[in-house]
């Protein structure tokens, strides 16, 4: 027989090898490890934290505090009276500059004077203010604009203002010297006074404004306006203002009919997708609308929305809007198919009780009419309850006098569209008409809008409301023609209501929020406006639903089955195992099972896990829009640290009626830690003043206050000093007033005793902090001199340190405690290299995550943290540690240590290498990797240093799901969250990007640029305006359109894992087979702490091939039903309670007519000219 060559029975002993590999790990030696390294680090972190000395000290003074349930009811009722106060007091400011600008305009004579001279007037231009010519002289502009006094105020976001004058912003498409907009101009500068008393006598009061019919923007305090430089364009007209429109109209149902017949091919075909989405952009959250496209036959737009009206919230309108681009004209319009199809979906609406209840408009879009259709309106419209705006495109309009008599006789207006830079200024004409009843009944309803962050305007002021009120032209002569003269309204940022509800009154992880009467967040810790790495502003940030941040779980039931042998029910199953696929069970009231879909042997013990159901956010939802004061429980799912982790909590919630407002307020208190509240019974007095005093000038240890408001300062205060400087101001100025009966503290005085009572308790920790490193400095002494008899226990936990290479003395570099009152007290080892960023992290004690997270861990653990980026700082970053004390179930103070992440990579290297048996396992052998996770399954420490601080799914999926079940295992340590982001930003695909980006190819470019300049000047021989030439690549911007933007609005899904005390285990090992071979794993929780100590086993050669899921954040896709049920469905929503529809005196004989500018030739040819001068960022539009 032949031999068989050695290399062949070398590759079958390495098969057999393979398939023989031992992966079984050694359990108690990883427990060992787990108990051992646990010790050591709780000692190190009990020892320099000084915890035992602060829990003392809290125990000395419990005289000096009490700790009580919190009352929810009563504090939201607190809450929403300063509100109330509050928000009242911004509606008297709108009804004090209401009443100036009625008053200036009714006894103002330039209306009718011959003796007018619009060469006389002068006011400041916020964009023509403070320029200067090569002389460095200040340029006049014409009487509009030269120095303005402006300085940076620290209340207004340090923007430069001038607090007794205000200027006036004129948008580019208004001319700034027209006589009219001079004449209401020179009448409003009457408000400047109004404007000054009205913050006189309310200090938090932020921008002021007018904006008037005409356009004009009359903004306090006066500021320099912001445009675009590259353009030097002024786009922001207040008239297209969502403040605006809703102060002028009452709420609306709207049809948009636009033809989509043949003759619209062309420019007529953009002039008319333009007009809808500008029409559409005017539209607000309590407005409904739909679109039809009409020819010989009339279909909706968007089918997902065929047979009824939808909310114009941001969603839908953007949704609309995307379906123009698939507008194909061809055919022959039947307008009066379309008109009954209109009024016929505006009655079937009316009759389901939903919609605005109130206006009802058709919005008539077309090229011609051929007749009038006045048996149609006879029939349909008899009582003109539905007003006919009609919108005549192009330039030539055959029958145009018959779309203008349609308007007329159904109490419409009727205008001429022309051009695309016509279209902004006539499409809002219609508002002006709506507002007829509201100015004849002269009812100045007060407006709230939605929050909104107004940039343009004020310049990176954050979120706000706006309160706002119209304004009305009271002259005799003109009551019934009810004109508006603009609209009067102020500011309230988000801000200065989240002041009435302090972060140390609602406790760790409670907040505050509100809801609009369409159930959209005014506020929430959980409104995220902006995204990406240059804060973009979302597309739908102001429609927010509250069921979209309050996310109870889905209905859930997860049972833990026990199973035993068939024939033994006495005895438990060795040999059986449970099925590892999901079983649908029935449950009886008692939640019992009553029956499996696949039955299982003998069921003996069962247990609910979790059972909860998503109606509880309805109910939550539904009562705070019907403005109930009630309060309620639920269990939610929340994401913190940006979507980098989620916890499960049982929050108690209380809500409130903002009184005269659409506003509802609510309060979220965790139960359990978050119910229970220390209250501080000291005095502020001059033993308390010299605690705060005392507090940067003890034993060493810094200290800081929150960014809370403590006191009120002035700019100059808040400009130099520190909040604790400011405290300590304050206080001392109350003792040196003591006989002035006028002077009160200005002070949160609830909240300087939270802070007096935190120096006095954390007094002692400096000596203490300090003391640790002299004792280790005498430790060292006793450990190298064998001579030296002295021994005690501390050296021993020091000596162990120190057989590493690095020792406490050197590693812990800051010491620190966290308050309730904000106060951050903390001590810098001097000995210490490196810095730390921890004090400039983490300044709001309460709201920071090593003070949140400590709490849900629970009393005598510490929580250990590393940055989620520790990766990229080769061993230099890091590890926080962290532990919360509580006194009587109440959050008390969070007190902890920061040191090196290598100190804690050799004490670990040493417990899990320090072996005396030959043969042991250790985390340094080759077939071994060792992990160290937190509770949320981040890696704190690997072999890998870019490992540190990502989630162990990004390198061991596979592990991951064995981890939390995915495998069919009943026991888990980390339980799987999936959490839906119902704000994300998903970017879009290759097809869907902006068609500028095609700029970038330099042929494109060169006869892209040809084509348009060709096609730019025919098209201004036929069809011509000044304003479309200065607006040439301008309009699309102003309007922005879906495409703009290179990421999109989508539901994102997020797959978080945690570890639950009450349901997951905390020991576990066993294999994963991973095809051909097979990887063994043993993890044991980590005593005293958040951490786990996971082992791993496998052949070097051994890549898990299995299926594994994928945990990165996805988008989740919906199939067009279900897109269509998600969009079409209507949610619950109050009606705003006021409306103004009609008016049996309304004067309706001004029913619009066509207007435009006209050019000569030789301008035209000029402009011809000029125009092939333009760079190509002007043309984007055009070849879009």
């Amino acid at each position: 027989m032949d031999s068989i060559p050695f290399s062949c029975v070398l590759l079958v002993l390495c098969i057999l090898n393979i398939a023989t590999a031992n992966i079984d790990i050694d359990e108690t030696t990883v427990q060992s490890w787990a108990r051992d390294f646990g010790d050591r680090l709780k000692e190190l972190s009990v020892e320099y934290s000084c915890i035992e000395e602060l829990k003392k000290s809290y125990d000395d003074l419990s005289d000096l505090y009490t700790v009580e349930k919190i009352n929810g009811t009563k504090m939201i009722e607190t809450i929403a009276d300063d509100m109330d106060k509050m928000l009242e007091n911004k509606v008297k400011a709108v009804e004090k500059l209401v009443e100036a600008a009625e008053e200036a305009n009714f006894h103002s004579p330039l209306e009718t004077s011959e003796e007018f001279d619009a060469d006389d007037i002068r006011y400041f231009n916020a964009m023509l203010i403070n320029k200067r010519d090569g002389n460095d002289s200040y340029y006049d502009y014409n009487k509009l604009g030269g120095k303005f006094f402006l300085e940076a105020d620290e209340h207004f976001q340090n923007i430069e203002v001038n607090i007794t004058e205000s200027t006036v912003q004129v948008p580019t498409n208004v001319y700034n010297r027209e006589d009219t907009v001079l004449r209401d101009i020179n009448v409003t500068e009457a408000l400047d006074a109004v404007f000054s008393e009205n913050y006189k006598n309310d200090p938090t009061l932020t921008w002021q404004y007018f904006g008037s019919y005409t356009g004009f923007f009359r903004n306090y305090p006066g500021i320099e306006w912001d445009t675009d430089k590259e353009k030097q364009l002024d786009l922001f007209d207040c008239r297209e203002r969502g403040w605006y429109i809703q102060a002028a109209t009452s709420p609306k149902n709207i049809v948009i009919l636009v033809d989509t017949s043949g003759s619209m091919l062309g420019l007529r075909n953009d002039i008319a997708k333009h007009t809808v989405q500008t029409l559409i952009d005017t539209l607000g959250d309590d407005d409904f609308f739909n679109v039809m496209q009409f020819h010989q036959e009339t279909r909706y737009l968007e089918e997902c929305f065929n047979d009824t009206l939808v909310q114009a919230n941001s969603d839908n309108k953007e949704l609309v809007k995307q379906k123009l681009d698939e507008i194909e004209p061809g055919y022959i319009a039947d307008i009066g198919n379309a008109l009954i199809k209109a009024f016929e979906l505006l009655e079937k609406f009316n009759s389901t009780g939903n919609g605005s209840g109130c206006n009802q408009a058709i919005m008539l879009i077309t090229d011609g009419a051929t007749e009038e259709y006045t048996s149609l309106f006879e029939k349909y419209n008899p009582d003109l309850h539905v007003r006919l705006f009609t919108y005549a495109i192009g330039r030539e309009v055959k029958y145009s006098d018959m779309v203008s008599r349609m308007a007329c006789a159904n109490k419409g207006f009727f205008t001429q569209i022309r051009t695309i830079a016509d279209v902004r200024e006539n499409v809002s004409k219609y508002i002006h008409v709506l507002s007829r009843p509201m100015v004849i009944k002269q009812a100045h309803d007060t407006v709230w809008t939605n929050v909104y962050m107004d940039t343009a305007v004020n310049k990176g002021l954050a979120l706000m409301t706006t309160v706002a009120q119209p304004v009305f032209n009271k002259k005799n002569e003109s009551f019934a023609q009810g004109i508006l003269l603009g609209v009067v309204g102020t500011d309230v940022p988000v801000f200065e209501l989240l002041k009435l509800t302090p972060p140390y009154k609602l406790g760790v992880n409670g907040y505050s929020f509100a809801v609009t009467n369409n159930g959209y967040l005014l506020f929430h810790p959980d409104l995220r406006p902006l995204y990406g790495d240059n804060d973009s502003l979302k597309p739908n940030y102001n429609s927010v639903d509250l069921a979209e941040v309050e996310l109870s779980d889905d209905r859930e039931i997860l049972y833990n089955i026990t199973v035993r042998n068939s024939t033994d029910t006495n005895q438990p199953c060795e040999t059986c195992t449970v099925a590892s696929e999901t079983q649908t069970v029935e449950l009886d009231e008692q939640n019992d099972i009553m029956s499996w879909s696949d039955e299982p042997t003998v069921i003996i013990k069962r247990r609910v896990l979790y059972k909860t159901t998503a109606d509880y956010r309805m109910e939550l939802r539904t009562k705070m829009v019907d403005r109930k004061h009630e309060s309620m429980n639920m269990d939610v799912k929340v994401h913190t640290s940006n979507m980098k982790r989620a916890q499960e909590r049982s929050n108690s919630y209380n809500f409130i009626e903002l009184k005269d407002t659409p506003f509802s307020l609510g309060l979220a208190i965790v139960n359990d830690y978050g119910h229970y509240y220390m209250k501080p019974n000291v005095e502020i007095d001059e033993e308390g003043l010299q605690d705060l005093i005392n507090l940067n000038n003890d034993n060493g240890t810094l200290a800081q206050a929150g960014s809370w408001i403590y006191c009120q300062l002035t700019n100059a205060e808040a400009k130099n000093m520190t909040k604790l400087e400011g405290v300590i101001l304050k206080v001392n100025e109350s003792f040196s007033q003591t006989g002035n009966p006028d002077y009160t503290l200005k002070c949160d005085q609830e909240l300087i005793k939270h802070i007096i009572f935190d120096a006095k308790v954390t007094e002692n920790l400096g000596s203490c902090w300090q003391q640790k490193f002299q004792n280790l400095q005498m430790a060292n002494t006793r450990i190298h001199n064998p001579d030296n008899s002295s021994h005690y226990s501390t050296d021993d936990t020091l000596k162990k340190r120190n057989q590493t290479s690095g020792t406490p003395g050197d590693s812990v570099v800051l010491q620190f405690v966290g308050t309730k009152g904000g106060l951050t007290r903390y001590y810098l080892n001097p000995r210490a290299l490196q810095e730390s960023d921890f004090v400039l992290e983490n300044n709001n004690t309460l709201q920071a995550d090593y003070y949140t997270r400590a709490t849900v861990l629970g009393n005598d653990s510490f929580l250990y943290s590393v940055p989620f980026d520790a990766g990229n700082y080769n061993n230099d970053t890091l590890v926080t540690a962290s532990s919360i004390v509580l006194v009587d179930n109440a959050p008390a103070a969070a007190v902890g240590i920061q040191f090196k992440w290598s100190f804690l990579q050799d004490m670990f290297t040493n417990v899990t290498t320090n072996c005396t048996e030959e043969e042991c396992m250790k985390c340094s052998d080759e077939d071994i990797d060792c992990y160290l996770l937190d509770n949320d399954a981040y890696i704190i420490l690997s072999e890998t240093q870019e490992k540190i601080g990502k989630p162990l799914s990004d390198y061991k999926p596979a592990v991951m799901m064995e981890l939390s079940g995915e495998d069919g295992t009943l026991d888990v340590v980390y339980k799987k969250m999936i959490i839906t982001d119902f704000q994300g930003m998903c970017q879009k695909g290759d097809g869907t990007d902006s068609a500028a980006s095609i700029l970038l190819d330099p042929f494109f470019s060169v006869s892209a640029y040809l084509r348009w300049l060709t096609h730019y000047v025919i098209l201004q021989l036929v069809q011509f305006s000044v304003y479309d030439w200065l607006y040439a690549g301008v309009w699309a911007e102003a309007t922005p359109t879906f495409h703009s933007y290179s990421y999109k609005p989508c539901d994102k899904v997020y797959t978080f894992f945690t570890h639950d005390p009450e349901t997951s285990v905390t020991s576990m090992s066993g294999s994963i087979g991973c095809g051909d071979c097979e990887i063994g794993y043993s993890i044991e929780a980590v005593n005293g702490s958040n951490l786990f100590l996971l082992v791993l086993k496998t052949e070097e050669t051994c890549e898990c091939r299995k299926n594994v899921t994928s945990f990165q954040p996805e988008e989740k896709i919906y199939n067009n039903t279900e897109k269509c049920a998600r969009k079409s469905v209507q949610r619950h929503r109050r009606r705003p309670e006021t409306c103004h529809a009609y008016h049996d005196e309304e004067n309706s004989d001004d029913c619009g007519g066509a207007t435009s500018v006209q050019a000569s030739m030789l301008m035209l040819f000029i402009i011809a000219i000029f125009a092939a001068r333009l760079p190509l960022q002007y043309l984007d539009s055009t070849l879009q």
